[in-house]
């Protein structure tokens, strides 16, 4: 009841602001005029899940950063400790696809047995989550699947670059203290 609505399709806003003004003065003398337009208000409203969006990217960036670097580095470390076996595989006829192969599979098993499990648990946050909204997107398998081959990627990625360094290194440098 205190509200009234006006649908507009003039480029000229000002003049048919102060021409509504002047109407609503003569008529409502008492009561002031105040005036917003609906797309700002709408705009108002999802101001904190843009905002809410922009911080979630810059976190997941930096999350995804982390740890493909903590990735880098344990798998650094772990070819470091097993430079002599997978010298010895070498000097026994190993290639480096069964070098690679060696030195990846535990974390790519990892890596796909943490997407596994956090595929339903993102689900279902995900659809809590949309649930507060009047016009809700569908939630499909895409959403999940292109950035569980994505993480698998990066992983792969990070990981394959140590072991092809490992699988190049000459075996005769890693068993010469033998």
């Amino acid at each position: 009841r205190n509200v009234f609505s006006i649908k507009l399709q003039s480029k000229n806003y000002t003049e048919v602001l102060e021409s509504i003004k002047k109407t609503w003065s003569a008529r409502f003398p008492d009561s002031p005029f105040n005036f917003a337009f609906l797309d700002e208000r709408f705009n108002a409203q999802y101001k904190n899940d843009r905002q809410f969006s922009a911080i979630l990217w810059w976190f997941t960036a930096l999350a995804i950063v982390v740890a493909g670097l903590g990735l880098f580095g344990l798998s650094l470390y772990t070819i470091a400790k097993r430079k002599k076996e997978i010298s010895i595989r070498k000097v026994l006829g190993a290639d480096m696809l069964q070098i690679i192969a060696l030195t990846s599979k535990d974390y790519i098993k990892l890596v796909f047995i943490a997407g596994v499990l956090a595929v339903p648990v993102a689900w279902k946050i995900l659809n809590n989550w949309l649930e507060q909204y009047a016009f809700q997107i569908p939630v499909n398998v895409l959403m999940f699947l292109v950035p569980f081959i994505l993480i698998l990627a990066i992983a792969a990625i990070t990981i394959s670059f140590q072991s092809v360094r490992a699988a190049l290194t000459n075996p005769v440098k890693n068993l010469r203290t033998e």
